[in-house]
């Protein structure tokens, strides 16, 4: 296992060699880094919706009086309302500022798009893709949904990278079903893989998204090219005990069969995942609701793999709206030369 330092000062979200967003106080600290980092954009104000080479732009939201500053590289940037469009040119996507402060301080963009729909495994599912490039798909985790990777979408795309983000079964814009299974979650992104006709993409998922690259894998192998997976589980058992014991509780008084998913599987045998012999990167947080003894589980049985736990963080707080997951998923893809 190898254990990743990280440093949270200024940079909170990170998208790419073009596009880097800060939060802070000291414009001139801000302009001092963008130098440094050989970025030059436009300047911008909510209020006054002005223009001006040379500088950044710059969002005064709420009561607060927080300021954004986005570094746009090289390019001519617009304002709208709250929303900062990078033109086609450079990067096709679009950021919607919907919060500035979560509980942590960390910046959080929302993607907009028109979602594409498929037929799957007796189940529509709604995705997202973005990009052009090799193929890269991201499974999210229990009661979320693609926009969990709007982070990794933008940085993935700005390296060079096509992003297939589905919805899973019964979450997001997808019809919500009575019962959930691993399984047929599973069997769900592996047509969708055949449908589409990717051949053999790297394949991202956190959390219930780990379980099913894992399941896929080791039930198709050779379906995949890259597996990554953050804070994935064998059986109910590799979650802190507090944890399990906490939701079991919250079902017993209101059921819900995502919750139910979550404390009855996945119950995958060990063994099975020898049968995964394509190179494949877990992640853990320091402080994840995965078991470490669980994790080296997974890692004792996998023949190529590599296992970075994040100093300082939980289960998900290095992944939606931070910039670490997808500069360490980018690392293990051009690692290995995809």
């Amino acid at each position: 296992m190898r254990k990743l330092y990280i440093k949270r000062e200024r940079a909170l979200a990170c998208f790419g060699i073009n596009y880097r967003c800060i939060v802070g106080e000291n414009v001139q600290d801000h302009l001092a880094w963008a130098a440094a980092q050989d970025r030059e954009g436009l300047m911008m104000t909510v209020d006054e919706k002005t223009l001006r080479n040379g500088g950044t732009v710059c969002l005064e939201i709420g009561e607060e009086k927080t300021t954004l500053f986005v570094i746009a590289y090289r390019e001519h940037s617009e304002l709208v309302s709250n929303t900062v469009k990078i033109p086609a040119g450079k990067m096709n996507l679009h950021y919607t500022v919907q919060t500035i402060y979560d509980g942590d301080k960390r910046l959080a963009l929302r993607l907009s798009e028109d979602l594409e729909a498929i037929d799957v495994n007796g189940v529509t599912l709604h995705y997202a893709v973005y990009g052009e490039g090799k193929p890269v798909v991201l499974v999210h985790g229990n009661g979320e949904d693609h926009h969990l990777f709007d982070t990794e979408i933008m940085q993935l795309t700005a390296a060079g990278y096509k992003v297939y983000a589905p919805d899973s079964r019964g979450h997001g814009a997808n019809a919500r079903e009575q019962e959930y299974h691993y399984a047929d979650m599973m069997e769900d992104i592996y047509e969708f893989i055949k449908k589409l006709e990717l051949d053999r993409p790297a394949f991202y998922g956190h959390s219930d998204g780990g379980i099913i690259g894992l399941l896929l894998e080791s039930n198709h192998p050779g379906t995949l090219g890259l597996l990554a997976a953050s804070g994935a589980n064998l059986q109910p058992e590799g979650l802190l005990p507090s944890f399990l014991a906490e939701f079991k509780m919250i079902n017993d008084s209101k059921p819900n069969p995502l919750i139910t998913l979550m404390l009855t599987e996945p119950h995958i045998d060990p063994a099975s995942l020898e049968s995964i012999k394509i190179p494949v990167l877990l992640t853990t947080g320091e402080h994840d609701l995965v078991l470490r003894e669980e994790t080296q589980r997974i890692a004792d049985h996998l023949p190529d793999m590599e296992w970075i736990e994040v100093t300082g963080e939980d289960h998900g707080s290095y992944i939606e709206g931070s910039p670490v997951m997808g500069n360490l998923l980018i690392d293990f893809l051009k690692e290995k030369n995809y």
